[in-house]
Order: C-alpha cells, then structure tokens, then sequence
C-alpha cells in the first residue's frame, strides 16, 4: 500500500510555463501538460512542415492564448467540435495536408520513432472526423488527405517491431512500484466471449489496445478467484443490481488492477499492428473491501489509484516517457463525456461550472475520473467482470472470464478494430497506396 501512496504522492512532469491562476500562481506542470510553445517534436525549426502540420490539427488555444494538446494521449477534440471543419482553422488544416502531398514531405524524416508518432496522432484525428455528422463535405476532404499522409509515413512490420518499448518506469519516481507481468504474479485477463476486456475502452478508442491485469494479495490463488467468479456468473445469468443486493465473491483488500494501452499502427500494406509503445497505465488498489454496501454506492476512498501517461516529449529525447500523473493533476473532461468543446463552448452551462479559473486551464482531478465507473465495493467495480455499472443492451451482469493469453486478446480487439465503422472507412483510403 505505502508504494502506491508513495506514487500518488509523485509528480514527474514535461512543462514548466508559469500559468497566472486567481488567488495564486500555479504552472504547467500542475496539469501534467507540455509547453506546447516549445514543443517541437520532429525537427528543431518550428516552420518544419511535419511541426506545422501537427500544430493545425492538433493544437488548441484558450481564449487567454495559452496553448493545449500537443503532446497529450489523446487529441483534445469532443464529439461537438468545430476545430479545422470551419474558418481559417480550416483553410490552414487543408494546406498543412496539402502541402505535405504535394511536396512529399514524407521524405524529410526518415526517424521510424517519428513518423509513427506522427501516424499515431493523425489516426486520432481521422478517428474523430469520422465519429461526427455534421460538416461532412469538411469531414471527408480532411479525412482523404489525413489518409494519404498516414500511408506516406508508414512503416514496415519490422520498423513496428523495433520502435522502442516504453513499458518502464523511474524506480524512484514510481516508488518501487512493478508494472503488471505474469512473471511477476500478475494475470491477464479475457472475457469468455468475442468483447474485448475492456469494451468501452476498446470501443472509445479503437486504435489502441486495451489489457486487463489483476494481481491478488500474497498467500491468495488469482485463479481461485477466477473460477469462483465464473461460477458465479453461471448461476446468476440474470441477477439485476439494481434491482436487488448482489453478492459475488469478493475481492481481497490489497488486489491490484492495471488497465494497460498500447498503440496501434498501420504498416505499409494498410494493416494494423500493435506497436511496442505503451500509451497509458492506470493501477487501482483496494485498501477497503466492504461486500455489505450496495451496489451502487460509491466509496473511492476504498481505492488508491495511480496513473501512468505516455510523454512523447520525453520518449523522442530518450528519457523514460511513461510520466507519473501528480495527485493534483487536472484533465479536460473527455472520455465518455457528453460531447461538449472545452474550447468553443465556454458559454455553455457545464462548462461555465466548472471553467472558473483565468486563464483558461482543465478542472476535472485526472485520478478521480474513473470514480463514475469503477468505485463500487471491491469487485463490483472491476467492469471487466461485473457489469453492474456499465451494463449493456443483452449483456449478463456478470461476465464469464478466465486467465488470458496477451497474443489471443490482442487478435480478438483486432478483430474488434477490423469491424469498426472507422476503421471501415480508413482501410480503402489506404489500401490504393500500397
């Protein structure tokens, strides 16, 4: 328990940009972000096409001027977004791509770590252009061009191969912590069915890979556990949490549980690949397990949560670039949010609540945004078994699961990707320029 209080207690950080607050002075490094004024990922000239490139579709700016999003895991763009559909912003996302094609810019890095880097971050773009029903005749001028670009840089299977494993952390830092390994008592775990094991996290975000680790406390037996669960599941097919109490055995206090990212890329025969590079790590310990609660109360205290995030400032410089997520560390609401944009929307009710600050900054504390979903009594918020919180449409409340092989989960959310609408739409994009 003390190692992960000791993590949550860290604050390793990329920017360090004085940012003037109300009632104090605060910096960059308080949100965990990137100075994006100096961020100048594949080349020393900030006129270098691939930086103009990133900067017009990725880059976004507050009403003080300050700058977002350069060098984040995921794009700050929601589902209502207007970014580079309408205006200058636009006109200016058009000719960055334009010009990329025409001067075939692809030849100007040769790096493998930088052009998937690049990759990776226009795939988050086009994954979003696609998501969106409005502007279509934008949506689909970007989306072709995006594409293109994607195919120039892409690499070889091999090139994927060899691109640097990430999946590390500063011993200090972390406080002696050990990322999940089945060598080191962790299990991966996979769900009895087709679904991904974690299916909204899978579905959210198609372009990476999502796995599941549960680790159990010494003197227990993981598989113990697994099997007991999967003869819960059985016999308590149609069980309504919500309806009733529902006791299934339980967690021990001191089990971890680690939802581990990693990136896909599409290599040069338009193929996804997952790559070596680790995007995320978020890590839950139970330090309280009380099975008499309901369901549906929420005790978070019950957890202690760390989170780890891939820092490509840090990972092109050579450094270890899974960063440690401070305990005070502020996010923009986005994942499984309602679709609002924090920067074109700021006359709107939610987010005028919660954007109280100047100058402009995120508001939501990064460790407590899985609260929603996942602080239920012990394993009645592990969602990759119990549904009880996330329920979907003919799914049981309790998952059949079993220990898993990371080569046979990873096909199966391949699969998932290939059926994708997104993924659909990209594929024939590419696959002329083979």
């Amino acid at each position: 328990m003390r190692l992960i209080v000791a993590i949550l207690a860290s604050l390793i950080v990329a920017g360090t940009a004085d940012i003037e607050l109300e009632g104090g002075r605060t910096t960059l490094a308080q949100y965990g972000a990137t100075d994006c004024r100096t961020f100048l990922p594949y080349s020393p000239d900030p006129d270098h096409i691939w930086n103009r490139l990133q900067r017009a579709l990725i880059v976004r700016t507050g009403p003080d001027g300050s700058l977002w999003g350069c060098d984040e895991v995921d794009p700050l763009l929601w589902f209502d977004t207007k970014y580079v559909l309408t205006g200058e912003r636009h006109t200016g996302a058009m000719q960055a791509l334009d010009e990329f094609i025409e001067t075939h810019a692809e030849r100007l890095v040769s790096d493998p770590l930088k052009r998937a880097l690049l990759q990776r971050n226009l795939w988050a773009v086009f994954l979003w252009l696609t998501r969106g029903e409005t502007f279509k005749a934008q949506r689909e001028r970007l989306e072709q061009r995006i594409a293109t670009v994607m195919t120039s840089i892409a690499l070889t299977p091999e090139e994927i191969v060899r691109l640097p494993g990430n999946f590390s952390v500063d011993a200090e830092a972390a406080g002696g912590l050990e990322l999940p390994a089945v060598d080191r008592g962790w299990a991966l775990i996979s769900r009895d069915d087709r679904n991904p094991a974690a299916p909204i996290h899978a579905a959210a975000l198609p372009r990476s890979v999502f796995l599941v680790y549960l680790r159990m406390p010494a003197g227990t037996n993981a598989d113990t556990y697994i099997e007991e669960w999967r003869r819960f599941s059985r016999t308590h097919t149609d069980d309504r949490c919500d309806e009733h109490p529902c006791f299934p055995p339980q967690l021990p206090v001191g089990t971890d549980v680690a939802l581990v990212r990693r990136a896909m890329l599409i290599d040069t025969a338009a193929r996804p690949r997952v790559s070596p590079l680790t995007e995320s790590v978020q890590l839950r310990r139970y330090a309280a397990v009380d099975p008499s609660m309901p369901v549906f109360v929420r005790r978070p205290a019950d957890q202690l949560r760390a989170e780890f995030r891939l820092s490509q400032r840090a990972l092109l410089k050579g450094e270890s670039s899974l960063r440690v997520v401070g305990p005070d560390e502020s996010d923009f609401p986005q994942f499984a949010t309602q679709g609002q944009d924090w920067f074109e929307e700021r006359e709107a009710p939610l987010v005028r609540a919660f954007t109280r600050q100047k100058p402009y900054g995120p508001t939501t504390n990064t460790l407590q945004s899985c609260v929603p979903c996942h602080s239920g009594p012990g394993v009645m918020s592990f969602t990759t078994y119990s549904r009880s919180h996330v329920v979907a449409p003919g799914e049981p409340m309790f998952v059949s699961i079993h220990r898993g092989d990371a080569g046979q989960e990873i096909a199966k959310q391949l699969e998932a990707l290939l059926r994708d609408p997104s993924w659909r739409k990209l594929q024939p994009l590419m696959a002329p320029l083979r």
